[in-house]
């Protein structure tokens, strides 16, 4: 009876290491990285964008990061992590380079809006809602938790 529970406890503590494995690579990828500065930037322009106070004071830092946001999308683009495991996609690589496309896209124009000296709280709000509108489909596609 005990060796069946022995067995059991085995098993578990196995599949633990294995699921433990696969995050720390995953955590440790080129991408990952990347993606966390992604985050970090896009928490930068939700503040700065939030209302016209914080527009107004958090203005040079805004811009700062979407030109950072360009440069982060951009360099994106190439590290194909994500479609090496994704599975059931067609095309994995043509649908990759699209949304890239449109992340840099929405990015780039975000940093336009924001770096023009005419540019309101609004239109920065609008421009940086589009890049985030950018980042779902792919994360829907691509970042699909195991």
């Amino acid at each position: 009876m005990q060796r069946k529970w022995f067995v059991l406890a085995g098993s578990m503590l196995a599949g633990l290491v294995v699921c433990a494995g696969i995050t720390v690579a995953d955590e440790d990828s080129p991408l990952h990285k990347l993606m966390e500065q992604v985050t970090a930037k896009n928490t930068v322009i939700t503040k700065g964008t939030r209302t016209e106070p914080a527009y107004k004071k958090a203005r040079k830092d805004v811009v700062k990061a979407a030109e950072e946001l360009v440069k982060l999308a951009k360099q994106s683009k190439p590290m194909k992590d994500a479609v090496k495991k994704a599975k059931d996609v067609k095309d994995a690589d043509a649908k990759w380079d699209a949304m890239m496309d449109d992340f840099i896209k929405a990015s780039d124009e975000l940093a336009k809006v924001v770096g023009n000296e005419a540019s309101t709280q609004a239109q920065a709000k609008t421009a940086h809602a589009a890049v985030k509108k950018s980042c779902t489909p792919c994360h829907d596609v691509f970042r699909v938790e195991e």
